[in-house]
């Protein structure tokens, strides 16, 4: 019975010491300013690209919704939207689509095991996004 308990102490202690290391050394990467994202003219809105094809965005920002799962279909913009980068919807004074913003359509979490496990940037040097 002490062997049993032991066990279970040593494996309570052990996933409270992960846990830990899962919040210790948090840090939140933003996307780079070259990032590409989709502005709503009108609305003077903008979301980034994997939240426009997902679909997590307040207002439809493409024509072609249902072509967005070929690979080989270029996107159709709406007559209000364009492309551009977050460092021009910054300098404009854009506001963040909430949706998008809201499920970290713009940032990611990086904790100390993401490191030490080979973190990958959400976005490359050239602010194209991974996917």
């Amino acid at each position: 019975m002490k062997v049993i308990r032991s066990t279970l102490v040593l494996l309570a202690l052990l996933a409270a010491v992960l846990l830990g290391l899962g919040s210790l050394g948090s840090t939140l990467r933003t996307a780079p300013d070259n990032a590409g994202v989709i502005v709503d003219m009108d609305e003077g809105v903008y979301a980034s690209i994997p939240c426009v094809l997902v679909g997590t965005i307040d207002r439809e920002l493409i024509k072609n919704r249902d072509d967005v799962s070929e690979p080989d279909a270029p996107l159709i913009l709406s007559d209000y939207a364009e492309t551009g980068t977050i460092g021009e919807a910054r300098a404009k004074r854009w506001r963040p689509d909430v949706r998008c913003r809201n499920s970290d359509g713009f940032m990611r979490t990086v904790s100390l095991p993401d490191r030490v496990l080979g973190y990958q940037s959400r976005w490359t040097p050239g602010g194209e996004w991974r996917w």
